[in-house]
């Protein structure tokens, strides 16, 4: 199933601000720190993600099961890490869920790339290498988190709620 990409202009807040909507009386009676931890009721958008491995198989099978995630919408996703940097310039994710290991630009020098360009965007590295070197040079890169290939389905929810602060779906 191909997925649309849409591009957005980026609103006046960022990271978890984005994805929550108050409205704007709320919005302007809370403080800055209020606005960390909304205690009014709001309504929480999907987090904005890219998709980025150089295998076509593993993008829709990750894909397939993003859909199954209530609170992620998969606004695109990329073959490496030079369309990576493309993509998150033009569709404005709030997470990327990278490859380790590409062919045209690996994953961890395009986070590196998008890290200083993008502050405000989350990534996490999808490997099968699930050993400390390669964390070690996940974090080092800019990565926010690191889920093995192999337990994919179940540490994917669990990185992105850690990353997100929201409850996996089926939570």
């Amino acid at each position: 199933m191909p997925i649309q990409q849409v591009p957005v202009q980026p609103t006046e807040f960022s990271g978890l601000y984005l994805r929550c909507g108050l409205p704007d009386t709320a919005r302007l009676a809370m403080s800055v720190e209020d606005k960390r931890r909304p205690t009014l009721p709001y309504v929480c958008r999907p987090i904005r993600t890219l998709v980025v491995d150089d295998a076509a198989i593993m993008r829709e099978t990750l894909c397939a099961f993003l859909e199954t995630q209530d609170n992620i919408e998969v606004v695109g996703t990329a073959d490496d890490g030079r369309e990576a940097q493309e993509k998150v310039a033009w569709l404005s994710p709030e997470l990327v869920l990278m490859d380790v290991e590409m062919a045209e630009m690996n994953g961890l020098d395009a986070a590196r790339a998008i890290v200083r360009r993008f502050p405000q965007v989350r990534i996490i590295f999808l490997t099968v290498h699930d050993n400390a070197e390669t964390r070690t040079a996940c974090v080092e890169s800019g990565g926010h988190g690191f889920v093995s290939k192999a337990h994919l389905h179940k540490q994917l929810p669990q990185e992105i709620s850690r990353l997100f602060a929201v409850s996996p779906a089926g939570s």
